[in-house]
């Protein structure tokens, strides 16, 4: 049951997102949390502080202006105490110099 409470708030999250609203997701986070974004581009690295993970998204929209994210799998792990996420999301947006943008991140 709270594996599946988890999945949903997880789901929220990211629709409240799609709207423009991505403080609820910083207002969801652990005191001590690990957001890692693999890759080597502008968006990957790991955060690990509120200010850090909030300068993530401020770039974030700055690359891709209203983003809509559609939430494709969600899995929880773990006990309330040591709760682990894993997400893939299909984003769609509209690049600032013009050409859409279609991708799944994990």
């Amino acid at each position: 049951m709270y594996h599946r409470v988890v999945a949903n708030k997880v789901r929220s999250t990211f629709d409240q997102v799609s709207r423009g609203k991505w403080e609820p997701m910083l207002a969801g986070m652990a005191p001590r949390f690990s957001y890692r974004f693999y890759g080597e581009h502008a968006l990957s690295g790991e955060r690990h502080t509120l200010d850090g993970l909030r300068r993530w998204w401020e770039r974030s929209v700055e690359l891709f202006p209203q983003p809509t994210f559609a939430v494709q799998e969600v899995i929880v792990a773990g006990s309330p105490w040591a709760t682990r996420i894993a997400t893939r999301v299909r984003i769609g947006t509209t690049l600032v110099d013009g050409p859409s943008y279609e991708n799944v991140f994990m």
